[in-house]
Protein backbone atom coordinates (compact mmCIF):
# COMPACT_ATOMS: atom_id res chain seq x y z
CA UNK A 1 0.00 0.00 0.00
CA UNK A 2 2.74 2.57 0.73
CA UNK A 3 5.07 2.02 -2.15
CA UNK A 4 1.49 2.21 -4.12
CA UNK A 5 1.02 5.48 -2.57
CA UNK A 6 4.58 6.71 -2.79
CA UNK A 7 5.03 5.52 -6.90
CA UNK A 8 1.87 7.58 -6.72
CA UNK A 9 2.80 10.69 -5.20
CA UNK A 10 6.47 10.93 -5.33
CA UNK A 11 6.45 14.61 -4.76
CA UNK A 12 5.72 14.25 -1.51
CA UNK A 13 9.00 12.24 -1.19
CA UNK A 14 11.34 15.49 -0.84
CA UNK A 15 9.03 17.43 1.48
CA UNK A 16 8.20 14.42 4.11
CA UNK A 17 11.59 13.79 3.71
CA UNK A 18 12.32 17.41 4.93
CA UNK A 19 9.39 17.26 7.68
CA UNK A 20 11.43 13.97 9.62
CA UNK A 21 14.94 16.10 9.13
CA UNK A 22 14.03 18.92 10.63
CA UNK A 23 11.88 16.92 13.90
CA UNK A 24 14.95 14.70 14.01
CA UNK A 25 17.22 17.71 14.41
CA UNK A 26 15.02 19.63 16.51
CA UNK A 27 14.50 16.79 19.05
CA UNK A 28 18.81 16.04 19.25
CA UNK A 29 19.10 19.93 19.43
CA UNK A 30 16.43 19.79 22.84
CA UNK A 31 19.06 17.20 24.76
CA UNK A 32 20.11 18.49 27.87
CA UNK A 33 24.06 18.53 26.97
CA UNK A 34 23.33 20.68 23.90
CA UNK A 35 22.41 23.88 24.82
CA UNK A 36 23.92 26.05 27.77
CA UNK A 37 20.48 27.11 29.87
CA UNK A 38 18.25 24.80 27.64
CA UNK A 39 16.21 26.06 24.27
CA UNK A 40 12.21 25.89 23.72
CA UNK A 41 10.47 23.71 20.98
CA UNK A 42 10.19 26.45 18.62
CA UNK A 43 13.75 27.71 18.85
CA UNK A 44 14.75 24.12 18.25
CA UNK A 45 12.41 23.60 15.51
CA UNK A 46 13.05 27.18 13.83
CA UNK A 47 16.99 26.29 14.32
CA UNK A 48 16.83 22.97 12.49
CA UNK A 49 14.73 24.37 9.59
CA UNK A 50 17.14 26.83 9.31
CA UNK A 51 20.08 24.83 8.66
CA UNK A 52 18.32 22.22 6.68
CA UNK A 53 17.24 24.67 4.24
CA UNK A 54 20.28 26.83 4.50
CA UNK A 55 18.51 30.12 5.34
CA UNK A 56 20.64 31.41 8.36
CA UNK A 57 18.40 32.73 10.31
CA UNK A 58 18.13 32.32 13.63
CA UNK A 59 16.27 32.98 16.64
CA UNK A 60 18.93 32.85 18.67
CA UNK A 61 22.35 33.70 18.90
CA UNK A 62 24.12 29.63 18.56
CA UNK A 63 27.65 30.96 19.84
CA UNK A 64 25.41 32.14 23.33
CA UNK A 65 22.80 29.36 23.76
CA UNK A 66 24.69 26.00 22.30
CA UNK A 67 27.21 24.28 23.64
CA UNK A 68 29.73 22.19 21.53
CA UNK A 69 27.62 19.20 20.88
CA UNK A 70 24.89 21.55 19.94
CA UNK A 71 27.18 23.44 17.17
CA UNK A 72 28.10 20.12 15.87
CA UNK A 73 24.19 19.05 15.08
CA UNK A 74 23.90 22.26 13.73
CA UNK A 75 26.54 21.73 11.22
CA UNK A 76 25.47 17.93 10.28
CA UNK A 77 22.12 19.54 10.03
CA UNK A 78 24.20 22.19 7.55
CA UNK A 79 25.71 20.05 5.65
CA UNK A 80 23.04 17.66 5.16
CA UNK A 81 20.85 20.32 3.39
CA UNK A 82 23.43 21.25 1.86
CA UNK A 83 23.65 18.07 -0.27
CA UNK A 84 20.32 17.94 -0.14
CA UNK A 85 18.02 15.23 0.91
CA UNK A 86 17.45 13.11 -1.78
CA UNK A 87 21.46 12.61 -1.66
CA UNK A 88 21.45 11.55 2.07
CA UNK A 89 18.20 9.16 0.44
CA UNK A 90 20.75 7.78 -2.23
CA UNK A 91 23.37 7.31 0.24
CA UNK A 92 21.77 5.03 2.65
CA UNK A 93 20.47 3.18 -0.27
CA UNK A 94 24.21 2.40 -1.81
CA UNK A 95 25.32 1.72 1.79
CA UNK A 96 23.02 -0.91 1.62
CA UNK A 97 24.31 -2.09 -1.04
CA UNK A 98 20.85 -1.91 -2.75
CA UNK A 99 19.80 -0.63 -6.33
CA UNK A 100 17.66 2.39 -6.62
CA UNK A 101 14.63 2.02 -8.34
CA UNK A 102 13.41 4.01 -11.57
CA UNK A 103 11.52 6.45 -9.51
CA UNK A 104 14.29 7.47 -7.00
CA UNK A 105 16.73 7.67 -9.83
CA UNK A 106 14.54 10.14 -11.89
CA UNK A 107 13.75 12.30 -8.22
CA UNK A 108 17.62 12.73 -7.49
CA UNK A 109 18.46 13.85 -10.75
CA UNK A 110 16.25 16.46 -10.55
CA UNK A 111 17.30 17.00 -7.27
CA UNK A 112 20.88 17.47 -8.67
CA UNK A 113 20.51 19.32 -12.07
CA UNK A 114 21.25 15.98 -14.09
CA UNK A 115 19.74 14.21 -16.94
CA UNK A 116 21.75 11.12 -17.31
CA UNK A 117 19.83 8.97 -15.20
CA UNK A 118 22.03 6.00 -15.40
CA UNK A 119 25.09 7.72 -14.26
CA UNK A 120 23.58 9.00 -11.18
CA UNK A 121 25.88 7.50 -8.68
CA UNK A 122 28.64 7.96 -10.64
CA UNK A 123 27.56 11.77 -10.24
CA UNK A 124 27.16 11.36 -6.77
CA UNK A 125 30.40 10.38 -5.79
CA UNK A 126 31.29 12.88 -7.82
CA UNK A 127 29.22 16.01 -6.11
CA UNK A 128 30.66 14.12 -2.35
CA UNK A 129 34.64 14.26 -3.91
CA UNK A 130 34.19 17.96 -4.92
CA UNK A 131 32.29 19.18 -1.55
CA UNK A 132 34.06 17.66 1.05
CA UNK A 133 37.46 18.74 -0.93
CA UNK A 134 36.51 22.75 -1.17
CA UNK A 135 35.24 22.63 2.79
CA UNK A 136 38.69 20.91 3.88
CA UNK A 137 40.76 23.01 2.27
CA UNK A 138 38.59 25.89 3.33
CA UNK A 139 38.66 24.70 6.89
CA UNK A 140 42.46 24.48 6.73
CA UNK A 141 43.07 27.80 5.45
CA UNK A 142 40.43 29.53 7.70
CA UNK A 143 42.16 27.65 10.43
CA UNK A 144 45.59 28.82 9.88
CA UNK A 145 44.33 32.44 10.64
CA UNK A 146 42.39 31.18 13.40
CA UNK A 147 44.25 29.37 15.50
CA UNK A 148 46.95 32.10 16.21
CA UNK A 149 43.91 33.99 17.61
CA UNK A 150 41.75 31.53 19.26
CA UNK A 151 44.04 28.40 19.94
CA UNK A 152 44.52 25.49 17.98
CA UNK A 153 40.99 23.49 19.18
CA UNK A 154 39.05 26.56 18.90
CA UNK A 155 41.28 28.05 16.22
CA UNK A 156 40.48 24.76 13.92
CA UNK A 157 36.97 24.26 15.19
CA UNK A 158 36.22 27.71 13.86
CA UNK A 159 38.02 27.07 10.56
CA UNK A 160 35.79 24.05 10.14
CA UNK A 161 32.51 25.08 11.07
CA UNK A 162 32.45 28.07 8.76
CA UNK A 163 33.95 25.91 5.71
CA UNK A 164 31.14 24.09 6.00
CA UNK A 165 28.53 26.94 6.49
CA UNK A 166 30.14 29.02 3.90
CA UNK A 167 30.24 26.19 1.17
CA UNK A 168 26.34 25.06 2.17
CA UNK A 169 25.39 28.93 1.88
CA UNK A 170 23.80 28.77 4.96
CA UNK A 171 25.11 31.59 6.82
CA UNK A 172 25.90 30.62 10.53
CA UNK A 173 28.42 31.45 12.76
CA UNK A 174 29.82 30.67 15.93
CA UNK A 175 31.79 34.34 16.60
CA UNK A 176 28.87 36.12 17.91
CA UNK A 177 26.46 38.88 17.56
CA UNK A 178 28.33 40.91 15.72
CA UNK A 179 28.76 37.72 12.87
CA UNK A 180 32.04 38.60 11.02
CA UNK A 181 31.69 42.07 11.24
CA UNK A 182 34.95 41.81 13.69
CA UNK A 183 37.02 40.71 10.17
CA UNK A 184 35.40 43.35 8.03
CA UNK A 185 39.23 44.80 7.37
CA UNK A 186 40.86 40.82 7.43
CA UNK A 187 41.06 40.39 3.50
CA UNK A 188 42.41 36.86 3.89
CA UNK A 189 39.32 35.33 5.78
CA UNK A 190 37.13 37.55 3.34
CA UNK A 191 38.32 36.16 0.25
CA UNK A 192 38.34 32.72 1.97
CA UNK A 193 35.06 32.60 2.82
CA UNK A 194 33.51 34.83 -0.34
CA UNK A 195 35.33 31.81 -2.67
CA UNK A 196 33.57 29.44 -0.10
CA UNK A 197 30.47 30.98 -0.85
CA UNK A 198 30.94 31.47 -4.63
CA UNK A 199 31.68 27.65 -5.42
CA UNK A 200 28.36 26.65 -3.06
CA UNK A 201 26.45 29.43 -5.19
CA UNK A 202 27.40 27.81 -8.94
CA UNK A 203 26.37 24.80 -8.56
CA UNK A 204 27.73 21.16 -8.58
CA UNK A 205 27.64 20.94 -12.56
CA UNK A 206 29.67 23.93 -13.07
CA UNK A 207 32.12 22.96 -10.26
CA UNK A 208 33.20 19.70 -12.30
CA UNK A 209 32.92 21.50 -15.72
CA UNK A 210 35.27 23.87 -14.49
CA UNK A 211 37.41 21.22 -13.09
CA UNK A 212 37.24 19.05 -16.09
CA UNK A 213 38.64 22.18 -18.16
CA UNK A 214 41.72 22.66 -15.42
CA UNK A 215 42.46 18.55 -16.03
CA UNK A 216 41.43 18.77 -20.22
CA UNK A 217 42.45 22.52 -20.97
CA UNK A 218 41.07 22.16 -24.51
CA UNK A 219 37.80 21.29 -22.97
CA UNK A 220 34.97 23.81 -23.60
CA UNK A 221 32.81 24.74 -21.07
CA UNK A 222 28.99 23.75 -21.79
CA UNK A 223 26.36 26.40 -22.07
CA UNK A 224 25.30 26.07 -18.27
CA UNK A 225 28.71 26.59 -17.13
CA UNK A 226 28.83 29.93 -19.27
CA UNK A 227 25.46 31.00 -18.39
CA UNK A 228 26.10 30.74 -14.58
CA UNK A 229 29.96 31.75 -14.48
CA UNK A 230 29.12 34.90 -16.46
CA UNK A 231 25.96 36.07 -14.85
CA UNK A 232 27.30 35.65 -11.07
CA UNK A 233 30.63 37.63 -12.19
CA UNK A 234 27.88 40.24 -13.22
CA UNK A 235 25.51 40.07 -10.78
CA UNK A 236 28.29 40.36 -8.06
CA UNK A 237 30.18 43.57 -9.31
CA UNK A 238 27.01 45.14 -9.89
CA UNK A 239 25.64 44.63 -6.53
CA UNK A 240 28.89 46.16 -5.11
CA UNK A 241 28.99 48.80 -7.32
CA UNK A 242 25.65 49.94 -6.40
CA UNK A 243 26.05 49.39 -2.31
CA UNK A 244 28.85 51.07 -2.31
CA UNK A 245 26.96 54.04 -4.31
CA UNK A 246 24.13 54.22 -1.88
CA UNK A 247 26.63 53.58 1.05
CA UNK A 248 29.57 55.48 0.76
CA UNK A 249 31.01 54.50 4.12
CA UNK A 250 31.13 50.73 3.76
CA UNK A 251 34.70 49.72 2.27
CA UNK A 252 35.27 47.91 -1.60
CA UNK A 253 35.90 45.04 1.17
CA UNK A 254 32.60 44.95 2.43
CA UNK A 255 30.55 45.58 -0.58
CA UNK A 256 31.98 42.72 -2.49
CA UNK A 257 31.75 40.47 0.52
CA UNK A 258 27.84 41.47 0.56
CA UNK A 259 27.70 41.20 -2.97
CA UNK A 260 28.62 37.72 -2.55
CA UNK A 261 27.02 36.67 0.58
CA UNK A 262 23.54 38.54 -0.36
CA UNK A 263 21.99 36.50 -2.94
CA UNK A 264 23.19 32.87 -1.00
CA UNK A 265 24.52 32.69 2.31
CA UNK A 266 23.65 35.55 4.91
CA UNK A 267 27.30 36.16 6.47
CA UNK A 268 27.39 40.11 7.38
CA UNK A 269 30.63 41.95 7.45
CA UNK A 270 28.45 44.66 7.86
CA UNK A 271 25.68 45.27 9.59
CA UNK A 272 22.59 44.81 8.03
CA UNK A 273 20.20 47.65 9.90
CA UNK A 274 22.93 50.11 8.86
CA UNK A 275 22.62 49.96 4.96
CA UNK A 276 20.30 52.71 3.56
CA UNK A 277 16.85 52.06 2.63
CA UNK A 278 17.34 51.87 -1.20
CA UNK A 279 20.45 49.61 -0.81
CA UNK A 280 18.08 47.46 1.48
CA UNK A 281 15.38 47.35 -1.78
CA UNK A 282 18.50 46.50 -3.95
CA UNK A 283 19.99 43.59 -1.76
CA UNK A 284 16.29 42.02 -1.53
CA UNK A 285 15.92 41.66 -5.39
CA UNK A 286 19.17 40.62 -5.22
CA UNK A 287 18.16 37.95 -2.95
CA UNK A 288 15.55 36.86 -4.89
CA UNK A 289 17.79 35.87 -7.79
CA UNK A 290 20.06 33.64 -6.00
CA UNK A 291 21.96 30.90 -7.08
CA UNK A 292 22.40 27.96 -9.41
CA UNK A 293 20.47 25.07 -10.01
CA UNK A 294 22.09 22.13 -8.63
CA UNK A 295 24.06 24.21 -6.08
CA UNK A 296 23.62 24.52 -1.93
CA UNK A 297 22.30 28.03 -2.66
CA UNK A 298 18.00 29.38 -2.66
CA UNK A 299 16.31 31.91 -4.89
CA UNK A 300 14.31 31.85 -7.94
CA UNK A 301 17.78 30.51 -9.42
CA UNK A 302 20.05 32.20 -12.24
CA UNK A 303 18.94 30.39 -15.13
CA UNK A 304 15.32 31.47 -14.56
CA UNK A 305 16.59 35.06 -13.86
CA UNK A 306 18.21 34.94 -17.06
CA UNK A 307 15.61 33.32 -19.01
CA UNK A 308 13.29 35.89 -17.96
CA UNK A 309 15.30 38.93 -18.15
CA UNK A 310 15.89 38.50 -21.86
CA UNK A 311 12.19 37.16 -22.64
CA UNK A 312 10.71 40.42 -22.81
CA UNK A 313 13.81 41.82 -25.40
CA UNK A 314 13.11 38.36 -27.49
CA UNK A 315 8.92 38.74 -27.56
CA UNK A 316 9.78 42.48 -28.63
CA UNK A 317 11.91 41.38 -31.76
CA UNK A 318 9.44 38.45 -32.16
CA UNK A 319 12.10 36.53 -32.30
CA UNK A 320 13.09 33.34 -30.52
CA UNK A 321 15.03 33.03 -27.50
CA UNK A 322 18.36 32.39 -28.08
CA UNK A 323 21.27 32.74 -25.48
CA UNK A 324 25.14 31.38 -26.01
CA UNK A 325 24.22 30.63 -29.47
CA UNK A 326 21.49 28.45 -28.45
CA UNK A 327 17.50 28.37 -28.85
CA UNK A 328 15.42 28.21 -25.72
CA UNK A 329 12.56 25.71 -25.90
CA UNK A 330 9.56 27.24 -24.88
CA UNK A 331 8.49 24.14 -22.61
CA UNK A 332 11.88 24.98 -20.73
CA UNK A 333 10.28 28.85 -20.56
CA UNK A 334 7.05 27.66 -19.27
CA UNK A 335 8.65 25.85 -16.79
CA UNK A 336 10.82 29.07 -15.55
CA UNK A 337 8.06 31.19 -15.59
CA UNK A 338 5.98 28.68 -13.44
CA UNK A 339 8.64 28.30 -10.80
CA UNK A 340 8.95 32.01 -10.29
CA UNK A 341 5.06 32.67 -10.21
CA UNK A 342 5.07 29.77 -7.45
Amino acid sequence: MLNKIYKKKIYLVPVLGFVIFILFFAVLLLLPFCSKNGIAFLDAVFLSTSAISGTGLSTLIIADELTFWGNLIMLIAIQLGGLGFMMGFALIIYSRNKKMSLIDTFILSNEINFNGHTKVKEKIFKILKYTFSIEIIGAMLLAIFWIPEYGFCKGLIYGIFHSISAFCNAGFDVIGDSSLEMYYNNIPINVILMILMFFGSIGFFVIDDIWNKIKYKNKSFHIHSKIILKTSLILIVVLAVLVKIFDPKITLLQALFTSISCRSTGFASYSSASFSRTSKLILSIFMLIGGASGSTAGGIRITNFVILALLPFSTLKNDELVIEYRKIDFCIIKKEITIVDT
